[in-house]
């Protein structure tokens, strides 16, 4: 099927003809943020990737989710891969403050820790809300890795190597070591 040259296939979505996206971009349907209760339309990542990021976005993979985002990884025309998150409509309240305050969480954290950070691209807002565009962070997702992907609600594996969980444990220490870094004056936002 080929939606405004959008052609959805085994869960990818392909840009087709670039420059359609000036005109989807000021059709009712994005203005009136044409999404259902769960994500936007699937042209409105790619056509956000395009105005982040010089270059043609070829790809969208679907979305996925989580507690509170919607996400996709859009490919651009040279190969460097983009990820365009969402709150999701449904599930996050407040979603502007949210998407603000994650902004200067993530700046903080790049300034003051050696956490890997994504570099965030740009920022922004369409009918249905913000956004965020970051470069994306290759690795794999612990409860991936971890888990026990038999079991509905989150368990550890109990097949697990040793090396793994070693590996696992070592790096939420390193990551909560530097949280632990920075001193604070007060207790209060980061504004």
């Amino acid at each position: 099927a080929s939606v405004n040259g959008v052609v959805y296939k085994r869960n990818r979505i392909k840009a087709k003809y670039a420059p359609q996206y000036s005109s989807i971009a000021n059709s009712k349907a994005i203005q009136l943020g044409a999404c259902n209760d769960r994500f936007p339309w699937p042209a409105l990542p790619l056509k956000l990737a395009e105005q982040h990021h010089a270059g043609r976005a070829i790809e969208a993979s679907a979305y996925t989710t989580n507690s509170y985002n919607m996400c996709y990884i859009v490919t651009v025309h040279d190969g460097y891969r983009v990820l365009v998150r969402f709150p999701a409509l449904s599930r996050s309240r407040f979603r502007y403050e949210k998407t603000s305050d994650k902004l200067l969480v993530m700046g903080f954290l790049t300034r003051n820790t050696q956490i890997p950070m994504p570099t965030v691209l740009g920022t922004g807002f369409w009918a249905g809300g913000p956004y965020i565009i970051t470069t994306v962070i290759e690795g794999s997702v612990f409860s991936r890795c971890l888990g026990d992907l038999a079991v509905q609600s989150p368990s550890l594996n109990p097949q697990v190597s040793d090396r793994d969980l070693t590996r696992a444990y070592r790096g939420m220490a390193q990551i909560m070591l530097e949280i632990s870094k920075p001193a604070f004056k007060y207790i209060r936002a980061l504004h």
